[in-house]
């Protein structure tokens, strides 16, 4: 079995161990033996996505999709990671640095504030009462809030 081969099929092994970072190694190096070792690309683009370098992941799987023929396995895997690395591509783009729980809300809806003990009957201006706030939406509890003076 030749080296590159060896290199690839031990990366494999460190990708279901969890050492990403030594698969991408091991395929860069089998790749600079025989860079038409398919099943090596394939390999470093999954190191790649799990450690969080999806554009260059997805240089690899297009390469990938250009040169094997369709309809193939590992034409057919490289689609599916493709497919997998454009929705992440996509999600990155449109997060903004905001508040964690900011994103669930629009101006359009209404907050409602329920308190563990009935609030004063009258506040008078300047006086103040503790208010906790739990941000949820229908997919659970994101984060809770407790305002106090």
């Amino acid at each position: 079995v030749p080296l590159c081969k060896y290199l690839c099929n031990r990366a494999a092994a460190y990708l279901g161990a969890g050492y990403h970072s030594e698969a991408k190694k091991d395929c860069n190096v089998a790749l600079s033996m025989d860079p038409l070792l398919d099943k090596a690309m394939l390999r470093r683009a999954l190191a790649c996505e799990a450690l969080g370098k999806h554009r260059e992941a997805l240089a690899d799987v297009q390469q990938l999709q250009n040169r094997t023929e369709w309809g193939s396995a590992v034409n057919t895997r490289a689609l599916d990671i493709k497919r997998r690395l454009e929705r992440l591509l996509w999600q990155e783009s449109q997060t903004v640095e905001t508040n964690a729980a900011e994103h669930l809300f629009t101006a359009d809806q209404t907050l409602r504030l329920n308190f563990r003990t009935p609030p004063p009957g009258a506040v008078a201006a300047g006086d103040y009462f503790e208010v906790a706030v739990f941000v949820a939406n229908e997919f659970g509890l994101f984060g809770s809030r407790k305002f106090e003076t």
